[in-house]
């Protein structure tokens, strides 16, 4: 019975997180899920690197460039066409006045370049992030945003690991 206890005990605590690593250490796996996006994207810890993912959900397809000095994120590039069914949407005028307060705030943020056009029936968009400009705080405000822990400190290979998750490749 003690053994039964003490099993559940283990397990009710693993559940809660007291015993999961200490805040900053990697996952079980992670470093090896790491080392083999080194291999697969020819990383060099002193020079700059360039990855470039895409995904393609539904009427949606996105791509991003990543670049980095070693493991320091320097750059982001967002591409994305967007059908305006998703948003519910038939024109590009409809697009515009939909997407107008958006627009003016990506604009508004230092260190981000925003562009896009309007077509039938979608829009293209490019967002790029120079990080050593970029000021975080206009940036963290941007409705919608999610900025992750990876981006948040600039490295670059767990950035990448966070695209490979949420299920982009990588374009060769």
């Amino acid at each position: 019975m003690k053994k039964i206890i003490f099993i559940f005990c283990i397990v009710l605590l693993t559940a809660c997180g007291k015993l999961t690593p200490n805040e900053g250490e990697p996952l079980k796996g992670e470093k090896e899920v790491i080392e083999m996006i080194k291999e697969r994207i020819d990383y060099n810890e002193t020079a700059e690197n360039t990855v470039v993912l895409y995904k393609r959900e539904g009427k949606s397809d996105k791509k991003v460039t990543v670049k980095g000095t070693g493991d320091l994120l320097t750059e982001q590039i967002f591409q994305s066409e967007v059908a305006y069914e998703i948003l519910q949407l038939e024109s590009a005028d409809e697009a515009k006045g939909f997407l107008a307060d958006e627009i003016a705030a990506y604009e508004q943020v230092e260190g981000l370049h925003y562009t896009i056009e309007f077509f039938e029936p979608y829009f293209f968009e490019e967002i790029t992030i120079l990080y050593d400009d970029l000021n975080m705080d206009q940036y963290r405000a941007l409705k919608g945003n999610v900025i992750t822990e990876a981006e948040e400190k600039r490295d670059f290979l767990y950035v990448i690991r966070d695209y490979v998750e949420k299920g982009y490749k990588f374009l060769d």
